[in-house]
């Protein structure tokens, strides 16, 4: 098995290096995997490190229990050193460890082997030590420097920097002087950590958008609907097009509202012809004010889910409007 620590990191370094050879290019689907002899073991053994922990950690990795019938990459982790419980969960490259005794969460992925997932902004980092080669039950499907688990967080409008429902907090769209760079959202305190960050890592003024990677100087929190509709749609029009789309409006009203996307997606595209009278596929600034956009929203999602809107302030269950 190996003479010395020394020689056992150099051994886990070519392990990993002729597992990256296997697997595909990076970011690339493992079609191959068949051709790779999948260990049956229920437990994997990893180093973990983090610069604000005093020491190494060795986090011990459990098969999910139901992954015979479920087969979810999904189950539970124990820490040697600190001594605490937590959750563990695979999607693509991501790995999202979230710790039982604070609640904390943080998303980390692999990048150029299976056996080492990291996170370049919050700086953990996990490194397989047994077996050399993982199970099926928590491989990565994939490789790739980009979070590839993003697109999955769209889907769900969640933040991409730490994969919270955007609606929990403050809302941010990303700009670089004064325009924003893409349509996605994050929170706005991610979006402050990661501007912080990159100027003190590498003293750059801008970031990189979790989800794309579009360079971002600054950004502008998605103002209240209710008491700023000219300023949410300037901020809501991504293309600065001067006109809304159904992706524009869906992504936006994702980020505030805790509503499921399917039933978001249902009432927009039910109710778009009364926000759209001119048939045009979009809706202009005219069109957004004098049609109450907002109210007729308010109707719309009404009739398919009853929730809460922003901090509890509004319950559409419980809400009438004047016609």
């Amino acid at each position: 098995m190996g003479s010395g620590a020394s020689k056992k990191k150099k051994t886990q370094e070519e392990i990993a290096a002729e597992n990256q050879q296997k697997s595909g290019a990076q970011g690339e689907k493992r079609d191959n995997d068949a051709d790779v002899d999948r260990p049956d073991v229920e437990l994997v053994v990893a180093d973990a490190t983090h610069p604000d922990w005093e020491q190494a950690d060795v986090f011990v990795f459990s098969v999910p229990p139901d992954w015979e019938q479920q087969h979810k990459k999904q189950g539970r982790f124990y820490s040697r050193l600190y001594r605490f419980i937590g959750t563990w969960k695979v999607e693509q490259n991501v790995m999202t460890i979230r710790w039982d005794n604070t609640n904390k969460m943080d998303v980390i992925r692999a990048d150029k082997s299976e056996l080492v997932f990291d996170n370049p902004q919050t700086k953990l980092k996990i490194v397989v030590q047994e077996p050399n080669i993982l199970p099926e039950w928590i491989m990565p499907e994939c490789l790739s420097r980009r979070f590839e688990r993003d697109d999955q967080s769209m889907k769900n409008f969640e933040c991409g920097v730490c994969y919270f429902e955007l609606w929990k907090c403050k809302c941010a769209a990303m700009r670089r002087y004064t325009r924003r760079v893409c349509e996605h959202y994050i929170h706005y305190e991610c979006a402050n950590f990661l501007l912080t960050q990159s100027k003190k890592e590498h003293g750059k003024a801008d970031a990189e958008c979790p989800v794309c990677g579009a360079r971002f100087t600054e950004i502008k929190e998605v103002p209240d609907l209710m008491k700023d509709p000219r300023g949410w749609f300037q901020v809501v029009d991504a293309d600065f097009g001067g006109s809304l789309s159904r992706t524009e409006v869906l992504n936006a009203l994702g980020s505030v509202l805790p509503i499921e996307r399917d039933k978001l997606v249902l009432a927009i595209e039910q109710h778009w012809h009364e926000w759209d009278p001119d048939q045009s596929g979009t809706i202009t600034v005219k069109e957004f004010l004098e049609k109450g956009f907002f109210l007729l929203l308010v109707e719309a999602c009404q009739s398919n889910v009853g929730f809460w809107l922003y901090n509890n302030q509004f319950m559409f269950d419980d809400m009438t409007f004047a016609s």
